[in-house]
C-alpha cells in the first residue's frame, strides 16, 4: 500500500473538480446494509464492468490510463469505476469492514477534497489496524485486495474516485 501527492497535473484535477459542476453527472443514494447511506455514481459496474455505465466513462479510463504510466503500475482490466460522496450519517461514525470483490484486485482511491473521514486499511483477519490515510485533495492511495472501513465526516461531504483493476 503506498500514498501519492503531485501526481496529477492541472488539466486532470480541473477535469475532476469540474465533474461536480453543473449537475451533469447523477450521484443515486445508496443505502447499505448497515445502515449508513452514500452517493454513488457508477462509471463502471462491479456488475457488469465490460459496460461503460456514465458519459463519465472514456474520461475515466484516459485518466487511470495516465495515472498507472506515471506510477508504472500495470493492469488489463478495470473491474470498478465509481465516485462515492459520503457525508455525516447521524450517530454511526464508519461504515462496515468490507473489501470491493471476492477476488483479488488492486485499489486506486483517489481523493477528491479534503476531509475528515479518514480510510483504514486492516490486515488480512481484519483485527488490526495497518494504515490510516486522511483524506486531501488528489492524493492517492493505492493497495491490493485488504479489508478496510472509513470514517464519514463530521462535516461537509468526502468525495473518492475508486478504481479496482486487476
Amino acid at each position: 500500500m503506498k500514498t501519492y501527492k503531485n501526481v496529477l497535473n492541472k488539466k486532470q484535477k480541473d477535469f475532476l473538480d469540474n465533474i461536480f459542476k453543473n449537475q451533469q453527472h447523477p450521484f443515486y443514494l445508496f443505502n447499505r446494509p448497515d445502515n449508513t447511506s452514500y452517493f454513488i455514481h457508477n462509471a463502471i459496474r462491479r456488475q457488469n464492468p465490460d459496460l461503460d455505465n456514465s458519459a463519465l466513462t472514456p474520461a475515466l479510463r484516459l485518466l487511470l490510463s495516465e495515472i498507472t504510466s506515471k506510477l508504472n503500475i500495470k493492469y488489463t482490466k478495470i473491474f470498478r469505476c465509481a465516485i462515492n460522496i459520503s457525508f455525516y450519517n447521524g450517530g454511526l461514525n464508519r461504515c462496515e469492514t468490507h473489501d470491493d470483490h471476492f477476488f483479488n484486485y488492486k485499489q486506486i482511491l483517489i481523493y477528491l477534497n479534503d476531509a475528515d473521514g479518514d480510510t483504514v486499511l486492516l490486515n488480512k483477519k481484519g483485527t488490526k489496524e495497518l494504515k490510516r490515510i486522511s483524506p486531501e485533495a488528489y492524493k492517492i492511495l493505492i493497495t491490493d485486495k485488504r479489508l478496510h472501513y472509513h470514517f464519514f465526516p463530521t462535516k461537509g461531504i468526502r468525495k473518492v474516485l475508486i478504481y479496482t483493476i486487476d
